[in-house]
């Protein structure tokens, strides 16, 4: 009888050694945590337009992915681009660089249309809209970088060193490029302009020789442009802005720093400024906003969301279109175990739809082993948008 015992465990691990052998293994998304599986599904009522692609090989071919209410949803797969990234243009519309081509996709016809760059692409960085939507400015790889303005019909592209602190565009066709020189004290901040009609020119200011530039936006939404930055020095960190007399960039403004904490709210990982505010992603990851500072400014007074609590999980990317922002996350062992969105309102939020995730389908690749990672996501049902809107 003690000899029968003896040879239990060993029949109960051999039959689960066969078991295992024979059962598929589970795949990462099975594999999920519970309360990962607990977070619903994409509704059928939301509509989505996007991007994904490999983040590791960057051969594979891109998706693009659209879904519709009536819980259809459409799929294309093109040749590989780093970084395959849509931007808003007016109306429905949405563009992305492809080779030499701007591909202009109108999602209310169900059309697309094709714009010569100028320049023969390998990828893209990021795009940017002016407020009216009539005009939208590229940064893609050709050979280098690259900015192609258009404004549908024509197109002018220029070269630029290296990757852009920010980007502004005017309602009036005008293109600022923000670059910035962080390496040391007293390194100087440019901005390249250009429109479609003209030649690009530069304009470049310095900070205080004790001073380094840390952190820059480009405004270009109202009549005025101008920049806010944050600079360093060994003593104080200050915020400098600036504007654009007519011929130079002219301070307008200074004051300390200190209500930006970066211990409290981690690094900025993305910056923009959208009406008279500037806002922040944060590594946190959290969404910091306070208004544009003027001369009459004493303290940023920062408003700080952690984005945790509507967000919970890893950054995949984020996206904003106008006053909504889409938050994409992984929770678990990465993409491959399913990639979550929110989407928010950036002046609140608290105002927010999700967190839901998003049907593998929609971005897995053409092979059965394609693992791809969100790159740009947008929501374009007027119903949902309508709830996010303040």
């Amino acid at each position: 009888m003690k000899r029968t015992f003896l040879y239990v465990p060993i029949i109960i691990v051999a039959f689960v050694l066969l078991m295992n052998a024979l059962l598929p293994p589970l795949s990462a998304r099975d594999a999920r945590s519970p309360e990962s599986k607990l977070i619903p599904l994409l509704p059928n009522e939301v509509e989505v337009v996007g991007t994904a692609s490999s983040p590791t090989d960057y051969s594979a071919d891109y998706v693009w992915f659209r879904t519709r209410s009536d819980g259809t949803f459409k799929t294309e797969s093109f040749p590989t681009s780093y970084h395959p990234v849509l931007t808003r243009w007016e109306g429905n519309q949405f563009a992305i660089m492809r080779g030499d081509s701007i591909v202009v996709t109108d999602l209310d016809t169900d059309t697309t249309s094709n714009i010569p760059a100028g320049t023969d692409s390998s990828g893209m960085d990021r795009g940017y809209t002016s407020p009216n939507g009539r005009f939208i400015a590229l940064v893609s790889h050709s050979g280098g970088k690259s900015v192609t303005l258009s404004d549908g019909e024509r197109t002018s592209t220029k070269t630029i060193a290296s990757f852009p602190e920010d980007i502004g565009v005017s309602d009036e066709g005008r293109v600022y490029i923000l670059e910035m020189d962080s390496t040391g004290y007293g390194k100087p901040l440019c901005v390249r302009t250009f429109a479609l009609d003209e030649k690009e020119s530069i304009s470049c200011v310095l900070p205080e020789i004790s001073r380094s530039f840390g952190l820059g936006v480009m405004d270009a939404s109202g009549s005025v442009p101008r920049i806010f930055t944050l600079q360093a020095s060994d003593s104080a960190d200050m915020w400098v802005t600036y504007e654009w007399s007519g011929n130079a960039w002219v301070e307008t403004a200074e004051g300390p720093a200190a209500g930006y904490d970066t211990e409290k709210y981690g690094r900025a990982a993305d910056w923009f400024a959208y009406g008279d505010q500037v806002y922040i992603l944060t590594t946190t990851p959290g969404w910091l906003s306070f208004p544009f500072p003027g001369p009459q400014t004493s303290d940023l007074q920062p408003q700080y969301t952690p984005l945790e609590h509507i967000a919970p999980g890893y950054e995949v990317t984020h996206t904003v279109d106008g006053e909504i922002a889409s938050f994409v996350f992984y929770r678990d062992e990465g993409v491959a175990s399913g990639q979550y969105v929110t989407f928010f309102n950036i002046n609140d939020p608290t105002i927010h739809v999700g967190p839901w995730e998003l049907p593998p389908e929609l971005y897995a690749g053409s092979k059965a082993t394609d693992l791809n990672a969100i790159d740009s996501l947008f929501i374009v049902d007027e119903k949902t948008r309508a709830k996010l809107v303040s």
